[in-house]
């Protein structure tokens, strides 16, 4: 002790803070022993060890901690004893700290903010993380901005409590920071064009849509799911709450409800 620089925190499970106290938290500390434990040990021979599994525990662990009071400062605190040393070292990075997510590295990312905004009394240090990792490292101060859009931008407003100060613009039409997302189709679908009747099946964004077969462009992408799906949502033609006992039980594994909901549309069953 006298000779260590400190002392570390081990690995540790993390949650969201709002997680802690429900159901699923009660049902997992009682599998793992520690519902009404301190301490509990790794069951033998167990393959969440196995770097080659599931890797969720170190090799060597063989017993596990419960954390008092997780849910607050003072509780991680006294379990991650070096904050002040890792808060020191975080803290001295110099320059505006930005976190990015794409294809670039760090250096060609603060290289490009120099060039473009770069100041006698403005530097800039980039971080690579994934876009949730860039919203946490933000939550956090490891970061002071990062840039995310669409479904990230939610996530930053609703979950971590982040503010949006700056925002692009691409489109001439419009005068604010938005774009617009449209739906497209073949001419002869469509019932009328331009007040003139053509004869298709679809009328708009409206029911006449429902056992079509229809291609978006990405899983909760913003122009691709939310926007179309949400707004079809709520129209009420889309209804999440019929079809979540069939993405609980959805084969071979179980969905998301939306996922499951807007499947049952285009397939009209």
């Amino acid at each position: 002790e006298k000779c260590s620089t400190g002392k570390s925190a081990s690995n540790a499970m993390v949650v969201k803070k709002s997680f802690i106290g429900t159901s699923e938290h009660t049902k997992l500390m009682t599998a793992m022993g520690l519902q009404n434990s301190n301490s509990a040990d790794v069951p033998a021979n167990s393959a969440l060890k196995n770097e080659d599994t599931v890797g969720l525990w170190s090799d060597d662990t063989n017993k596990l901690y419960k954390i008092a009071e997780p849910a607050t400062d003072d509780g991680f605190k006294s379990f991650f004893t070096a904050y002040d040393s890792f808060r020191e070292i975080r803290n001295s990075d110099s320059g505006l700290r930005v976190c990015i997510s794409g294809t670039a590295t760090p250096s060609t990312c603060e290289a490009a903010l120099k060039d473009a905004y770069g100041r006698d009394d403005l530097s800039f240090y980039c971080m690579k993380k994934s876009e949730v990792g860039c919203l946490e490292a933000v939550r956090t101060g490891e970061a002071h901005v990062t840039v995310v859009g669409g479904n990230e931008l939610f996530a930053a407003h609703n979950q971590y409590n982040l503010a949006a100060i700056v925002a692009e613009q691409a489109s001439g039409d419009l005068e604010d920071a938005s774009y617009w997302g449209v739906a497209l189709t073949k001419r002869s679908m469509c019932a009328t064009m331009d007040g003139n009747a053509v004869g298709g099946p679809i009328t708009g964004l409206d029911d006449s849509l429902r056992g079509k077969k229809a291609c978006h462009t990405g899983y909760r992408k913003t122009s691709g799911w939310f926007l179309p799906v949400g707004k079809l949502a709520d129209k009420g033609l889309m209804d999440f709450s019929k079809w979540v006992e069939e993405a609980a039980n959805h084969e071979p594994r179980p969905v998301r409800v939306d996922a499951e909901t807007v499947e049952k549309f285009w397939d009209d069953n």
